[in-house]
Order: C-alpha cells, then sequence, then structure tokens
C-alpha cells in the first residue's frame, strides 16, 4: 500500500523540475570525448555504432547490382562534378550542387534493391555517433566551458571528416569538401575561432538593446562569453537538416538532435512523464534500502522457514 501510494503522489506531480532528473543522471559515468584526433578517431573506429554502419555498408556493396559494375556509377554525378569543379569558389552554387549531388546519388543507390538506403546507413550512424559525443561533451564536469566549445567544435570537424573518408562515396566526397572550402574558407569545416566567432555575432543580435554594435569580445564578461561558448557546444550537435531528410532519417520535420541539446523538445506531457518515471525508481530504490537497513527484523525473523537441504518445514 505504501509503495502504491507513493507511485500515484509521483504521478500527481505536474511540476516537478527535470533539473532534478539532470542533476541525477550527473552521477552517472560519462562519455569522454578525446583531446587529440588520433585519441579521437581510436576511440571512433571501437565503437559498435560505427563499425556496425562500416559492416552493413560493405555487405550492401558487395551485393551490388550488375549494372553499376558496367560503369554507371559515376556517370550519374558527372555533369555535376564538372559544375563543382567550375564554380568551386561559389558559396550559393556550390550548397545547390551538394545538394544535387546527395540527390542524384542516393536515387542511384535506391534503384538498386540490394543498396536501397544505403545513404541512410551512413547518416543515421554520424548522427548517432554526433549525438553521442555531444551528450559526452555537455556532461563531462571535469571540463571548463571553453574547454567543452573547443572540443565539441574539434569533435564534429573529425567525425565528419572520418564518415566521408569511411562511409561515403569517394566522387561524393570531392564535392563535399570543395563546398566547404567554398563556404568555409577550407575543407575541413569551421574552425574554433570561426565558430566562436560566428556564435558571438548572433548573441550580440539578441542582446542588441543592452549591448553596442562594437562590443569586442574582451569587453563582456565571463559569465556572459560562457554563454557563447554554450552556445558552441549546442551548435555542434545540430545537423544539416536538408541532408537528413535526403538520406530519409528525417522524423516529423524535428531534427534529431534537438532531442538532446537544449531540451528544445516541447511535446506536451514527455518531460513530466519522463521525470516522473525516473523519480519512481529513485524513489523505489531508496525505499527498498531503507526497509533493509531500518527493518532487518522483517526479513530475519518468521514462524515459519524452509529447509533447503532435506525439505522439510521448520517451526
Amino acid at each position: 500500500m505504501g509503495i502504491l501510494f507513493l507511485v500515484t503522489l509521483l504521478f500527481s506531480l505536474d511540476g516537478v523540475d527535470g533539473a532534478m532528473v539532470k542533476g541525477l543522471m550527473r552521477l552517472a559515468p560519462t562519455f569522454r570525448v578525446p583531446r587529440t584526433q588520433s585519441a579521437f578517431l581510436q576511440m571512433i573506429h571501437k565503437e559498435t555504432i560505427y563499425m556496425k554502419a562500416v559492416q552493413t555498408r560493405q555487405e550492401m556493396l558487395d551485393k551490388i547490382c550488375p549494372v553499376f559494375s558496367k560503369g554507371y556509377l559515376g556517370m550519374d554525378i558527372q555533369a555535376l562534378l564538372e559544375e563543382a569543379e567550375k564554380y568551386k569558389a561559389d558559396k550559393e552554387k556550390m550548397n545547390q550542387i551538394m545538394k544535387e549531388v546527395i540527390k542524384t546519388r542516393t536515387a542511384t543507390w535506391d534503384s538498386c534493391p540490394a543498396t536501397k538506403g544505403i545513404g541512410t546507413v551512413s547518416r543515421e550512424a554520424y548522427l548517432d555517433l554526433e549525438k553521442k559525443i555531444v551528450d559526452g561533451i555537455q556532461t563531462d564536469e571535469s571540463l571548463e566551458m571553453k574547454d567543452k566549445a573547443i572540443r565539441a567544435v574539434n569533435a564534429r570537424n573529425w567525425l565528419k571528416e572520418e564518415v566521408r573518408k569511411e562511409l561515403t562515396d569517394k566522387d561524393v566526397t570531392s564535392v563535399l569538401y570543395k563546398r566547404d572550402e567554398a563556404t568555409y574558407g577550407n575543407k575541413d569545416g569551421l574552425t574554433f575561432d570561426q565558430v566562436q566567432e560566428k556564435e558571438f555575432k548572433k548573441w550580440k543580435d539578441e542582446y542588441k538593446k543592452v549591448l553596442d554594435a562594437n562590443t569586442k569580445w574582451g569587453d563582456i564578461t565571463s559569465e556572459q562569453q560562457c554563454e557563447v561558448y554554450q552556445r558552441i557546444v549546442d551548435s555542434s550537435g545540430r545537423s544539416n537538416k536538408c541532408v537528413d531528410a535526403s538520406q530519409g532519417v528525417e522524423k516529423k520535420g524535428l531534427n534529431r538532435h534537438e532531442l538532446l541539446v537544449g531540451d528544445t523538445l516541447d511535446l506536451p506531457g514527455f518531460t513530466a512523464f519522463t521525470t516522473r518515471i525516473t523519480l519512481i525508481g529513485v524513489v523505489l530504490a531508496l525505499f527498498l534500502v531503507a526497509l533493509f537497513l531500518v527493518a532487518p527484523n522483517c526479513f530475519e525473523k518468521s514462524s515459519t522457514s524452509y529447509n533447503l537441504l532435506d525439505g522439510t518445514l521448520d517451526v
């Protein structure tokens, strides 16, 4: 009856603060993201998510449709590859070409039953790894906020490079790198300094009513700088929705990683329900511990016991 009362009470609490659950979750071991690229890649190569995707992709390629062995693969985006070389310095044009390349190659793979969905395999692996990495950085209490931001930017670029190398067609990858060079100035993606500048500008725009437009990084407080660093970590978990959708991993128009970053998922009752479930588990665990510690006699004393050795009852 006591347990039933506790469960009923918890489900009646509509205003339970999710911060309590987050605090409890911090007690669990975190997924630590290495500081160097070499250590990071060693970690990725041991991840089941990554290894399974590599294996699945190779198994699909081993069953490739005969038509592709006749040189068809590559011809499907040949004209786009030529355009990419021609317009490689044009940011807007390269964004359009990238989208067309991904769309065309996806349609090519999907035209063969054996390789249908191969793009989804790669993209889902990337997104799942990205989620795990950002979550690990967010919850790593050993890191200062600036270190978290630096690690988030580096990890995103390293992961992107690895997935392009092992889980993406080489001709498609060449277009992706050209697009990044046109967009960011280098094929490896935005550097930490570039991301900091970008997020600092967005932050200033939000506070333009109280901040001078000429405010520089050194003019703001350390607390305000931490706000920008947090934005950098958050942004590292937001993927390209257009690419996600083209690979069949968009779910109801919602970026998968909005479930992770900043608690931006807003479904009625979702947070309250998960909070209650977590608290129920915690309360029940504490209840059982207290029962064993405070009332051991309840378990030690009994009018009747069963003798396992000879199968007789002891009274």
